[in-house]
């Protein structure tokens, strides 16, 4: 198999096809996460409150809770290549819509959201339609290679990608930052245009009933186990409350800090630095280790806890850094929980419920926190999150401690 693959990518057709749609991959996230990066700074600057903020998590990432599931059910009777080229054509039109919005001075926060919703019902059928034309890329399914080099890009737009929409949107025209957000969607769909895979037309449509079913299915094998029943608790408690770094973060540079457009991003890139770092040391622990992830979890607390009464930013830098890399160290250590003693026929619906949690449910949270944060203020809802990250670590221990 490795060698299918490897004489595969190194043909001239598999080269070309690699490149292309990598270079796909680097637009669509830089243009995503410099709106998504751009817009919540543009909300807390246009008199937004932090429950705007969670509003706007919400509307960026909920319906995927509705329509996850239907739209990778779509993606199995559709062409892959025409539906994600068409995705990434209307998440540029969305873009440049608010450029003109921003030019003729018509941009609201409404507008901000009604776009989110938009894009994010987009996105439920462009991610599932780029995974599986991923697949389709290689011959004998060079998977492996295609999906670690499109992680890889993922994670290094993550580290550069906040800093620099602070710098465009500190030194340059609003509608000129949504136009290069457009422009990157819009040339994503000329590279993969370039990427040939192989024919992924399915003939079965799957009905969203049996896609419901398949749902449920996994649900009850979760339900039923109680590793994995804890599991699943521990992972909505963090991700929908102490892991709302995307309201915590504009709240405090704005109000701890009183920090530019350019600050709020480096702080982002800095916590996406650690991101990278903890993913990396997990991927060298060959099995789930409960004592790294009680670890993960009580540096999470501790550093919310400094958080919420800050002194210098150098030292909340730091502490940012320790929060990116112990949470993705939780979350890699929760997903190998999850699949590490499935049978191999569930193993893709608990998968699929690991990332409805944490890419459907958990961003729900942030207008949860939100709300905390304009009720209670930031430093009491950070204490809040600390003292949950706190309860999720005592249950880890006492897991164990039973065996």
């Amino acid at each position: 198999m490795a060698d299918a693959e490897s004489s595969e990518i190194n043909t001239a057709r598999g080269k070309v096809s690699l490149v292309t749609f990598l270079g796909s991959g680097a637009l669509t996230s830089t243009a995503y996460w410099t709106q998504n990066v751009g817009q919540t700074w543009i909300v807390l600057h246009m008199g937004g409150t932090a429950a705007d903020l969670g509003a706007l998590a919400a509307f960026q990432y909920g319906p995927y809770v509705l329509f996850g599931f239907h739209g990778a059910a779509i993606a199995e009777v559709l062409n892959k290549k025409y539906m994600l080229q068409t995705c990434q054509l209307v998440l540029s039109a969305l873009a440049l819509c608010l450029a003109f919005l921003q030019y003729y001075e018509l941009l609201t926060i409404s507008s901000l959201f009604g776009t989110a919703v938009v894009a994010s019902i987009i996105n439920c059928f462009g991610k599932p339609a780029r995974q599986a034309f991923t697949a389709g890329l290689f011959k004998g399914g060079g998977l492996t290679r295609a999906i670690g080099f499109n992680a890889a890009i993922n994670y290094a737009t993550r580290i550069a990608v906040p800093a620099i929409a602070g710098i465009m949107i500190s030194y340059s025209p609003l509608y000129f930052f949504f136009m290069f957000c457009s422009g990157c969607y819009a040339a994503s769909v000329v590279f993969v245009g370039f990427a040939k895979a192989e024919s992924q037309n399915s003939r079965q449509l799957y009905l969203a009933k049996s896609v419901d079913h398949a749902a449920l299915a996994g649900l009850n094998y979760i339900y039923r186990s109680p590793t994995l029943r804890r599991t699943a608790a521990n992972l909505v408690v963090m991700t929908v409350l102490p892991f709302s770094f995307n309201v915590f973060i504009p709240v405090l540079a704005k109000e701890h800090f009183n920090l530019s457009a350019t600050g709020y991003g480096t702080m982002l890139s800095v916590m996406a630095v650690g991101s990278v770092i903890g993913a990396i040391f997990s991927s060298r622990l060959r099995e789930y280790r409960r004592a790294a992830v009680v670890l993960s979890l009580i540096i999470i607390a501790i550093s919310e806890i400094a958080l919420a009464f800050p002194i210098w930013i150098i030292v909340s830098y730091l502490l940012l850094f320790l929060c990116g890399a112990s949470i993705a160290l939780f979350l890699t250590s929760s997903n190998t929980e999850f699949l590490k003693d499935t049978p191999t026929e569930m193993r893709a619906r608990v998968a699929g419920m690991y990332d409805y949690v944490a890419s459907g449910i958990g961003p729900l949270g942030s207008a949860f926190v939100g709300i905390l944060i304009s009720t209670w203020g930031i430093r009491v809802t950070l204490l809040f999150c600390a003292l949950c990250a706190l309860s999720v670590a005592i249950s880890e221990i006492r897991a164990g401690s039973r065996g």
